[in-house]
């Protein structure tokens, strides 16, 4: 049997299917690099010590060396995050927790999402962090939650990311401003 030739457009790829070749015309599949990446940290370590939910704020862009993102920027602020485009993004929250004591603590993290422009959140997903002393409820830790969501209107749509002391104890997300420690990744998927 004999092979089609190659193309002579470079925008056409010969793929095989069930042992017949096809062009694709290459602008039907371009598009399949990453559309945006960007990781932000918290620049200093946030006291969790209230039994309060409460919105996880200082937060920086990367800059370390070696850093890099992709895409135009998100904007934040008081710890809202705002996005600048619409698409799919998978969203990862990771946080280092600490406590100075050993008393019980059971801590919650939450990636939670607003299309109104912050006027309700829904929690989109969470995982938990600490220990028990005694061993009721178990200890549970976690070291990151993700969601993926679909953001259809840039101009309102809003993240945000909690935490929850459920014991109020002397325990705080770690942050640092030279490397990431606690810290969200968002990437544009599609």
């Amino acid at each position: 049997t004999e092979l089609a030739a190659e193309p002579a457009d470079t925008d056409e790829f010969l793929v095989s299917d069930a042992g017949t070749l096809k062009r694709i015309d290459y602008s039907l599949i371009k598009g399949g690099s990453l559309l945006s990446a960007q990781q932000w940290r918290i620049s200093s370590s946030f006291s969790i010590n209230s039994s309060s939910e409460l919105t996880v704020t200082g937060w920086e862009k990367q800059d370390q060396s070696f850093a890099g993102s992709v895409g135009s920027d998100f904007s934040v602020s008081s710890g809202i995050f705002t996005f600048p485009t619409t698409g799919v993004f998978l969203i990862i929250y990771q946080a280092n927790f600490g406590s100075n004591d050993y008393n019980d603590t059971n801590t919650i993290f939450k990636i939670a999402l607003s299309s109104n422009s912050g006027g309700a959140y829904t929690n989109q997903s969470q995982a938990w962090l600490g220990y028990e002393t005694d061993g009721n409820p178990p200890s549970r830790e976690t070291a990151t939650c993700h969601a993926l969501v679909n953001v259809t209107d840039a101009s309102t749509y809003r993240a945000k990311f909690l935490v929850h002391n459920l014991d109020g104890t002397n325990a705080f997300l770690e942050g640092d401003s030279g490397y990431n420690s606690t810290n969200v990744v968002f990437i544009k998927v599609g």
